[in-house]
This record gives structure tokens, sequence and C-alpha cells, in this order.
């Protein structure tokens, strides 16, 4: 994927290894911290699922940012209480299609869907921007129905990465 608004920009196509985790870390210092897993798409790394377990028994809490494209792998996961995961959704079928690419739109609902029937805590995440914005309410209408959702979290589009700086919102637009 090459979303319009990622922070990320260009990538290297580097993925951290399990290895370089246990290099990098100390155990016993990890329950002080709060872990983010994040990407591009974490769940492409190789060691995607012992990097989770490793985090997960050794630091204060970790989250898993996704854009639900891979919706078995994080099923496969064993989830302890502090780990949640962030799926990432951008508005409506055709909006978040247009940003995020083709079908991904429904494979993020799907992941949503999976999560929520699997009892996994998970969040919502939406960069809002002139691209989206409009469909705000309907989004929240459509996430409404999802019970376990621990809660939805909207941010505006920051101008780097793959960003537009004319896609960015004014004050008196996201207002």
């Amino acid at each position: 994927m090459k979303c319009k608004m990622c922070i990320r920009g260009v990538k290297s196509n580097s993925s951290l290894t399990l290895h370089d985790v246990l290099s990098a870390f100390q155990t016993d210092e990890l329950c002080y911290y709060d872990i983010v897993i994040t990407g591009g798409e974490p769940t492409m790394c190789d060691d995607f699922p012992e990097i989770v377990s490793f985090f997960s028994k050794h630091a204060k809490s970790v989250a898993i940012c996704t854009n639900g494209t891979n919706s078995e792998l994080l099923l496969s996961v064993h989830y302890g209480l502090n780990v949640r995961v962030q799926v990432s959704i951008d508005g409506t079928q055709s909006i978040h299609d247009s940003i995020r690419g083709e079908g991904s739109y429904q494979m993020a609902i799907n992941t949503v869907a999976l999560l929520d029937a699997s009892n996994v805590p998970y969040t919502i995440a939406t960069v809002v921007s002139k691209r989206n914005y409009q469909c705000m309410p309907e989004l929240s209408k459509i996430l409404e129905s999802y019970k376990r959702l621990c809660y939805w979290a909207l941010s505006f589009e920051m101008p780097f990465g793959n960003s537009d700086i004319s896609s960015i919102l004014s004050c008196d637009e996201w207002n």
C-alpha cells in the first residue's frame, strides 16, 4: 500500500526481526514501557507473532497498529491482557479505498469484525483530511455496530511523508 497520508513516506523494505528485538531490549526494563508495533504494516514481518509474544510477556503494554489487511495473522497471535490492536479506517468504503487502495476497506472491516467476535481489544484510528472529513458522521454510524470497540481515535493529517499539503484541514474545517 502507498497510503496518501502516510507519515512514513518512502519505505526502506527492512523489517525488525526477533533477533533484533532480543538484542536491543533488556527484558527487566521493558515493564516500564508502552510498546507500539507499527510499520508500514507490521504483520508483514516474518517474526511478527514472536515479536508480539515477546513484548506481551515483558512490556507494560503493547499496541499493534495495522491496516487490517492480514487478519488471519492478527488472529493467530496470543493476546495478553496488555495487548490491543489499532485498525486504520479512514472513511466509508469508497473514500477509504481511494486513500488506501481498492479493496482495503473491506479487508479492514473484516478484520474489525473478526477482532470483535474474538474478544480481542481493539481501537479504530482515522486520519482526517479534506479527502474524508465529510464522511465522518457516516463512519461513526458504521463503527457504532461494533460492540467491543474500545475507542475511535481521530487525528489530523500531518504535513510530511506521503501527505499532500493541500489536503490538510484548516482550523475552521477541523472544528
